[in-house]
């Protein structure tokens, strides 16, 4: 079901014997399905704005509405239970197992036993750990990257309506970061939910979210596409943020969905394709690889989304003052 699932209303937030409000009177609107990063430095607010979501930090001001009710309306507890929460700390409860971690929600619920089971192998499935290898293991016996993994499949458990997600990856290398992103992306796509994730990475900001939040001193900067942001930036705070992107820079982090156009055709085989999820920057090298004038966008399965005209991303990035059109 389409439309607002989150209204953010005038949202303040002063903790006790603070002078500066650590969430300004801040006012968004998250649709359903959408994934929204919150992008800043330390102290911007933007994990404190995630929390009064969740009901961790309550309101100084204004009002939070899930599915247009307000959630101080809402017992805490039940309400807790439609939303998935990742932290960087992950969290995950070293006496229990992995299947027992992804339970406790469920178990909450009075889920049966047999449910609960076929719901953590389902789980484990889908971020990418064979049940059979790592139901029975403990916290202790994973790495990093797999633990997380878990506590993302946690969160998943009871099917909760949006996910929560601070920094989730923030103290994961870099390879394995890149995976986990890749992999959020593709359970994204295929689950629909509705994603929230606090970042201080410009880079994962604008990879993942397909819609950003800049934050600065506990107010919104700007609330656009990565895109957007990029190249039409809504003030001289955001403009210094990614002035430091050079063109290049730029092309890594935006998808090539962001800038194509859904299209309905019969495969031309002659045409090249990416991924959805591919950077500009490889379809670039696509362009300049086969000299095509268009190139296909498509999902995990195949299916053409739309397509990319060389025109459009050399407009975009005026590519043509960069000599790339020397390659096509």
């Amino acid at each position: 079901m389409a439309g607002k699932i989150i209204e953010i209303r005038g949202v303040s937030k002063q903790f006790k014997n603070a002078q500066a409000y650590a969430v300004d009177h801040v006012s968004i609107d998250v649709s359903r399905g959408d994934f929204i990063t919150i992008m800043g430095t330390s102290g911007s607010g933007k994990t404190t704005l995630l929390k009064m979501i969740n009901r961790i930090h309550e309101l100084t001001d204004g009002n939070i509405f899930f599915e247009g009710q307000n959630i101080h309306d809402l017992k805490v507890e039940a309400y807790r239970k439609k939303i998935g929460y990742v932290i960087q700390q992950i969290g995950l409860f070293p006496h229990m197992t992995v299947a027992e971690n992804i339970a406790v929600v469920p178990k909450s619920l009075h889920w049966g036993k047999d449910r609960i089971a076929a719901r953590a192998s389902e789980l484990l499935s889908l971020v990418h750990l064979e049940p059979a290898i790592y139901k029975d293991r403990y916290p202790s016996q994973l790495s990093g990257g797999q633990q997380q993994r878990v506590g993302l499949a946690r969160a998943l458990a009871a099917d909760p309506e949006i996910m929560l997600m601070d920094e989730p990856f923030g103290a994961i290398d870099a390879i394995t970061r890149q995976v986990l992103q890749d992999e959020l992306l593709a359970i994204h796509r295929k689950t629909g939910k509705t994603v929230l994730f606090v970042t201080h990475d410009l880079h994962e900001a604008f990879r993942l979210g397909d819609k950003v939040i800049i934050m600065n001193e506990g107010r919104v900067q700007q609330y656009d596409t990565p895109y957007n942001i990029l190249f039409h930036p809504a003030n001289g705070y955001v403009a210094k943020l990614v002035a430091s992107e050079d063109i290049i820079e730029k092309l890594k982090v935006l998808r090539a969905d962001s800038i194509s156009t859904p299209v309905q055709v019969t495969p031309d085989g002659r045409v090249p394709r990416v991924l959805a999820n591919a950077p500009l920057s490889a379809v670039l090298g696509k362009f300049m690889e086969t000299g095509a004038p268009q190139i296909y966008v498509e999902d995990a399965q195949g299916r053409i989304e739309g397509s990319i005209l060389w025109n459009s991303l050399q407009s975009i990035a005026s590519l043509r003052t960069e000599g790339a059109e020397y390659f096509v």
